[in-house]
């Protein structure tokens, strides 16, 4: 996956049906990245469709509800087409960070207009290539910096509007860290998953909605006032959305919309903005109704959430950088020609796309089309994301995830080891990566040590990891 690729692609695109892996959000969890790496695209990470353009149509100001978040003008940006490629729409887009009027909604606005007229073509990102870039700010991965003078501009929008920019961020695995770090337990009967949490207590989380008839999927952010957060959420023709105003059962109120494939909940509290996107809308045999919406309301706790406790987490102006061996003294890149700083975090992407189920990122990871092979022996052929969605639990099974978290000594280096001119992962071998063809690196083979379970790139002549037949 190469610079151009990711910035292309940035972290898990929209997708138009309601699957999960952030597919709704744009640029929501840049991922934090070591400054100046090897391969940026297998850094940063999480989510997500740059804007290319803006377009001249603007919002009508007078629109009730939903119409006071959207962004004043519509947004390009890339989405799959079902066949592996992109395919560029148009639509509307709220920026999670309040009112449009607000300052941090403001900034992000005029942050997606300066970069909608810089490098167009991309010939900047086309001669950076996968060379060494950066640092240019503390803040390069969190905005997707790739020259000075983006973080030259970032730095003037912000400081115009009179904001912060984020320097630092961390996963939390276990949702009692997370509420540890609020006020206590939000969500009530709710669910989340993996939390990103930010410096200045910013968060983001997939998870999902207790209701009736099955838990709905939903994603979960609060935005603290005062920085620059680079998110936004396409939400499509808001004319198609109902909306309306509701005091939730905490006393917060809080803005409601429904519409045919998602639903919203957004509100304003003192010292942060919450937004919920709930992938499922009134579409369907037992689709959402206002009620739901409601009662979901009522079962968060949002005064938990104000006011902000700011975590402790190191600014990346303030780390020390890594210290790696010497080309001529690293046993890794003798065995394989990848340097080991790079092959340690292409896998600690590689375990986060995992554990955040990040279908779009792994796509471009893997050393497509394999050939998946389970303990029965049944065949089936994984050329593109649509395929890794639906085998996602087959191929990623518990011993796999095992594997990946056993091994690690921290979430930026794992015990990795080459073997066979491939760098491998675990004791009998689950996982093994190297240079493709094109010169990026990707995941040859995934299996399980007891024979349930391969995934393999055997169609290329690679039938199985160095191990094999050992």
């Amino acid at each position: 996956m190469t610079n151009r690729e990711f910035y292309r692609r940035t972290f898990s695109q929209l997708h138009s049906s309601a699957e999960l892996n952030w597919e709704a959000f744009a640029c929501m969890t840049r991922r934090k990245a070591r400054r100046g790496t090897i391969r940026r695209a297998a850094v940063i990470a999480a989510g997500v469709a740059v804007l290319a353009a803006l377009s001249t149509a603007a919002v009508a100001t007078g629109l009730f509800g939903l119409g006071r978040f959207l962004m004043g003008e519509q947004a390009r940006f890339e989405v799959p087409d079902g066949n592996g490629g992109m395919v560029q729409e148009q639509s509307y887009a709220i920026t999670l960070q309040g009112y449009s009027d607000t300052p941090e909604s403001r900034a992000k606005a005029e942050w997606e207009r300066w970069l909608a007229g810089y490098d167009p073509d991309k010939a900047i990102l086309e001669c950076i290539g996968n060379e060494p870039v950066g640092p240019f700010s503390p803040y390069d991965s969190y905005y997707n910096i790739y020259t000075q003078e983006m973080a030259n501009e970032l730095e003037e929008i912000a400081e115009r509007h009179g904001l912060n920019l984020h320097t630092g961020m961390t996963l939390l695995e276990d949702p009692q860290e997370l509420f540890q770090e609020t006020g206590g337990d939000f969500l009530g009967p709710n669910t989340a998953y993996t939390a990103y949490l930010y410096e200045d207590g910013t968060f983001a989380f997939d998870g999902e909605m207790d209701r009736r008839g099955g838990d709905v999927s939903i994603q979960f952010m609060r935005c603290v006032k005062g920085t620059l957060t680079d998110v936004m959420l396409v939400v499509g023709e808001p004319s198609l959305f109902e909306s309306w105003e509701y005091r939730s059962a905490c006393g917060i109120p809080v803005t409601l919309a429904l519409g045919p494939h998602k639903g919203l909940l957004l509100a304003e509290l003192a010292d942060c903005y919450i937004s919920v996107n709930i992938l499922m809308g009134t579409e369907g045999e037992d689709g959402l109704t206002p009620a739901d919406l409601e009662a979901f309301a009522d079962s968060l706790d949002l005064t938990l959430l104000t006011p902000v406790k700011a975590p402790e987490i190191p600014d990346s102006a303030e780390e020390e950088p890594s210290s790696w061996p010497a080309p001529e003294e690293d046993a890794i890149y003798l065995q394989t020609g990848i340097q080991e700083a790079a092959a340690q975090r292409f896998f600690s992407q590689f375990a986060l796309a995992v554990e955040t189920r990040d279908v779009s990122a792994l796509a471009d990871m893997l050393c497509l089309p394999m050939e998946l092979e389970t303990g029965d022996g049944e065949r089936t052929t994984i050329a593109a994301e649509e395929d890794l969605y639906r085998c996602f639990d087959t191929i990623f099974s518990q011993q796999i995830v095992d594997a990946i978290q056993q091994n690690r000594y921290t979430r930026e280096r794992a015990d990795l080891y080459a073997h066979g001119g491939m760098v491998g992962l675990g004791t009998a071998g689950e996982i093994w990566f190297g240079l493709a063809e094109d010169g990026d690196i990707r995941v040859f083979t995934i299996q399980q040590g007891d024979g349930g379970m391969a995934l393999r790139r055997s169609a290329q002549g690679i039938s199985d990891g160095p191990w094999a037949g050992e």
